[in-house]
Order: structure tokens, then sequence, then C-alpha cells
């Protein structure tokens, strides 16, 4: 079985789709496609679709097997991830999830994190663990992302908070040359007496 580290890897591929990518309609597609599977019929476009379907499913293998996959096979093994959440939803008949459902629900199961939205995997998997933070931050950040307490963004509100905790001192005291107006209005900053910024 993989590390953790190629997992993350994994839902980073998923992280890069659009919305709107026709590899995630063709998947949608083909989970409603296999549902029909026993209904005794088949045409050239389901052997098609049952073909790339069982390519997937070999990246996945592949992936889990190997120790270390190339981007292509990654790629092709998060998306194997993706159609299996599409399928267990359609096998619900319930709606197929959106794209962040089904990164949500793939970090949740690969991970074992208890995650509330997109901000909460990135944390986690763009975060450089294992060698990257000292032991107590690695492990109150683990806490955080196994907690079911955690509120929407929590995670990835304490991956900032420890990000600058861990910061260069320069880097805290060098004035910000860039900052998007949506993250903090400038007439509601301060600066606390220990001279933090405050939103």
């Amino acid at each position: 079985m993989r590390d953790c580290h190629g997992i993350r890897s994994l839902i980073r591929c998923l992280l890069e789709l659009h919305i709107d990518d026709p590899q995630l309609v063709r998947l949608a597609a083909a989970a409603v496609l296999t549902r029909e599977k026993g209904l005794g019929w088949s045409t050239e476009e389901m052997e098609s679709v049952r073909q790339e379907l069982k390519q997937l499913e070999g990246a996945w293998r592949r992936f889990l097997s190997g120790p270390a996959a190339e981007k292509s096979v990654e790629r092709l093994a998060a998306l194997h991830l993706a159609f299996r959440e599409m399928e267990e939803a359609v096998l619900k008949s319930v709606p197929i999830p959106s794209l962040e459902e089904l990164i949500l629900r793939v970090a949740r199961i690969q991970l074992g994190g208890s995650f509330s939205c997109l901000e909460d995997v990135e944390a986690a998997v763009l975060w450089p663990r294992g060698g990257g933070l000292s032991a107590i931050a690695e492990d109150a950040l683990s806490t955080c992302l196994s907690s079911s307490k955690l509120g929407v963004g929590g995670a990835s509100r304490v991956a900032c908070l420890v990000g600058a905790m861990l910061s260069p001192k320069e880097m805290l005291e060098s004035p910000p040359t860039t900052r998007s107006s949506s993250m903090c209005d400038a007439s509601a900053t301060g600066v606390t007496g220990s001279g933090a910024m405050v939103c």
C-alpha cells in the first residue's frame, strides 16, 4: 500500500481538475451506464466505457503496488477514485456529487480526516509534511484535521497559523507587498500588542 504522501499526490491531481472537465462528465455518464450493465444489452460505446474504466482501475492498482507512480498513472488513479464515488451515488440513487464534494469524499476516505471544505483538503495535501514541520506542529495539524468538531475552513486556518509561527522572522517583519482586498479589509485591520496583524 502506498504511503500518505502518495495519496496526497492523487488528491492534488483531483484539485487540479476544473468543474467542467470533460473527463468528469464522461465518468459521470460511465457511472450511469455501469448501472445498466445487468440489463443484458451492450453497445460499442458501452464497451469503450468499460475499457476506459478498466484502464482507470489498472492505474489505481499500479499506484497501490508501485513505489512511485508516473504523473499520468497518478492522474488516472485519481480519476478512478472519483469514479468510485460517482458510481456509489448512482447505485444509491442519489445525485452524482459535485467536483468539490467528490474531492471531499475522496480525501475523507483516503486520508481519514474530517474535511468540511476544499480549503481544508488543500491545507492537508499541500502542507509540507515529513521534515517540514516540528513534531509538535505536525501533531497539532494532524489532530485538527482528524477532529470532527473542526469548523468550515478550520484546517486551512490552522495551517496558516502554524506556517506563520514557523516563518522566518524577516518575513514577519517585512510589510506585505501584495494582499488581496477580499482577504483583509484595510479598515478592519489592526495590530495587537505583540505586533501581530489582526484582520
